[in-house]
């Protein structure tokens, strides 16, 4: 998986950063990895966590999946009106969704064991439930992200688009080595320490104002 990431990502991309500030380049670089890889971790350590929870692999990627795209995506649109863009707010949002995925571990088993034997619809509502905050502030990151780097340099985009995704494959694969060795908990608390995370790096892109526009 790395080397098809770095031979069909990373190497054709390098050339959109040659003429970008360093600063953007390592801040952009960082968050968009971070971004990428906590996104996958939070991702599959709730499926699996919540498919030993809805039984048949088929509801699993069904209900699971299709709540946190869903949830991601309105997040995704919500971040338009509500802006991530100032030093506090997005704090509040990085510490916010951190603090949600690293407390899951914790209560999240004994939610489900007491709801075992519900009906599959009812177990469905309650994954949903449990998805959807983590799925909408997730969803705020990447649209947060790519507004901040524009705002300085609109060039070196296509690059952190690439990282992005180059970080979600191998978070992919990562994660579930992760919960096979560690388990599920600590698949969680990591990706939690990755939105963390995003706290020092959105610092180095820094927060500049898009420039007016004169006509």
């Amino acid at each position: 998986s790395l080397a098809l990431v770095v031979v069909a990502i990373v190497l054709p991309l390098r050339g959109a950063i040659r003429e970008a500030g360093r600063g953007l380049v390592v801040g952009g670089t960082l968050y968009f990895a971070l971004l990428g890889l906590g996104f996958m971790l939070v991702e599959k350590g709730l499926l699996q966590r919540l498919s030993l929870f809805l039984g048949p692999p088929v509801y699993s990627l069904s209900i699971v999946l299709f709540s946190l795209i869903l949830s991601a995506g309105i997040g995704s649109a919500l971040s338009e009106r509500i802006r991530l863009g100032t030093r506090a707010a997005f704090m509040v949002w990085a510490v916010t969704i951190a603090a949600y995925v690293a407390t899951l571990p914790w209560w999240l088993p004994g939610v489900l064991a007491s709801n075992q034997t519900a009906e599959i619809a009812a177990r469905a509502l309650l994954c949903l439930a449990v998805i959807a905050p983590a799925g909408l502030m997730m969803g705020c990151g990447f649209p947060t992200g790519l507004r901040l780097v524009a705002a300085r340099d609109e060039r070196p985009t296509v690059w952190f688009w690439g990282i992005n995704g180059a970080a979600g494959v191998l978070g992919s694969v990562l994660a579930i080595a992760l919960s096979i060795a560690f388990g599920i908990g600590t698949t969680l608390i990591l990706g939690a320490l990755c939105y963390l995370a995003l706290v020092p790096a959105v610092s180095i892109i820094g927060f500049t104002a898009p420039a007016t526009r004169t006509r």
